[in-house]
């Protein structure tokens, strides 16, 4: 028998265009062919659950069909007999101890006194509806093929549903943040452009730059917060949302970016020709792709069970091209600085010494955020700690 599993995954640009929408609605479909013999974790859900109104409900609808893709399909027959296919929702930390496949079947196709909080479905013949999750806590949906039959793969749906909604019990509060952030953005932009409205003749480039970026912020956290409220109310997540919001924050680091950079808000003509170089503007634009993924890696992390040395795999893009950025630019900075304290500029090669600091403060603070992102403390298999999980992952839009 194998042992499969998919905590250690190190990609997730598949998952994030195919089980996007799957989100607390799983479609089992999207598992693929099914291997005799094999023990899968296929998703995670974590959940509140308690008496009566506040329990968590599981549903599960799932039948085998033949997998045209597979180089010997099963028949119709063959599945209609076979009874050794099983769905399980289980708490995480009981998968985690099993060390064999026999571990589990062996209390198939009931629960067995060593898995006291499973729920098992046989597929073909289970369908559940509203089965009360025994305890709040991280719980791992396993396909569990006890027999030696191939060929096939399942189709159907396995549902968690929350007193609250359908999110996940671990970005509970995510929502209310992002409306928080949302309110906070639009006094910031507000006050900022009637400012600017005001005194349009002292103006400088630099200050429409701070406008357009608390714009931006706000489109940020619209995006985010339509995306989680739809999430909650009808189970599927957005990508049409996901996608606005990570481009929206994706953009507004581009332009901090530019804005941290540029030497010609506060230089003039002086130290405009090198912040024209279009190589600068190129290496912004290539940096973007592994951000956007790396948002995308951050979102499936929990589903996914990515734990931390697969996250730092998927951020290792993002990280090396915001370091090679860095360094560039810090590099170009301190040429710059050099030959305008040459000419005799010191003003102005002050002005940018201190944008060397200010790049390097932010360079650590870059490195604290995606450490604190890769290795992330509250995700936890109990609940104690999900209530700082929207602080790690969101707490600054």
């Amino acid at each position: 028998m194998v042992f499969a599993s998919k905590r250690a995954m190190a990609t997730v640009l598949a998952a994030t265009l195919v089980r996007l929408s799957a989100a607390q609605i799983f479609d089992l479909e999207s598992v693929g062919g099914v291997r005799g013999g094999a023990i899968s974790l296929v998703y995670m859900y974590y959940a509140y659950s308690g008496k009566e109104k506040f329990a968590a409900t599981l549903q599960v609808s799932a039948a085998m069909i033949p997998d045209m893709d597979s180089p010997t399909p099963a028949g119709q027959p063959e599945i209609a007999a076979y009874r050794l296919c099983h769905i399980v929702l289980m708490l995480a930390r009981d998968f985690d101890e099993l060390v064999s496949p026999e571990a589990l079947c062996d209390h198939l196709p009931s629960p067995g006194t060593g898995l006291p909080n499973a729920q098992v479905f046989r597929v073909g013949s289970d369908t559940a509806s509203n089965v009360t999750l025994p305890q709040s806590g991280a719980y791992s949906l396993v396909v569990a093929n006890c027999g030696g039959m191939q060929g096939f793969k399942l189709s159907g749906h396995a549902t968690v549903k929350q007193f609250f909604g359908f999110l996940p019990a671990i970005d509970l509060h995510t929502g209310p943040l992002y409306g928080f952030w949302l309110v906070l953005h639009i006094l910031v932009a507000g006050v900022w452009g009637c400012l600017l409205a005001c005194n349009c003749d002292g103006a400088i480039q630099l200050h429409w730059y701070f406008l357009v970026v608390s714009l931006i912020a706000v489109a940020d956290c619209l995006a985010w917060l339509l995306f989680y409220s739809a999430w909650n109310a009808g189970g599927v997540a957005s990508l049409t949302f996901m996608v606005a919001g990570t481009s929206a924050s994706t953009l507004k680091v581009l332009i901090l970016f530019r804005m941290a950079f540029s030497a010609r808000f506060s230089l003039g003509e002086a130290g405009a020709s090198f912040w024209d170089d279009n190589r600068f503007n190129v290496a912004l634009l290539i940096w973007s792709a592994p951000a956007l993924y790396l948002g995308f890696a951050y979102f499936h992390r929990a589903s996914m069970k990515l734990e931390g040395f697969s996250m730092l795999l998927n951020a290792l893009p993002a990280i090396a091209a915001t370091g090679g950025i860095m360094a560039w630019a810090m590099f170009r900075l301190n040429n710059e600085a050099r030959k305008l304290q040459q000419i005799r500029f010191d003003v102005h090669a002050d002005c940018l010494r201190k944008s060397q600091g200010i790049l390097a403060g932010a360079g650590v603070g870059a490195c604290f955020s995606t450490l604190l992102h890769v290795f992330d403390p509250t995700l936890d298999y109990e609940p104690p700690t999900w209530g700082g999980h929207a602080l790690v992952t969101d707490g600054f839009p």
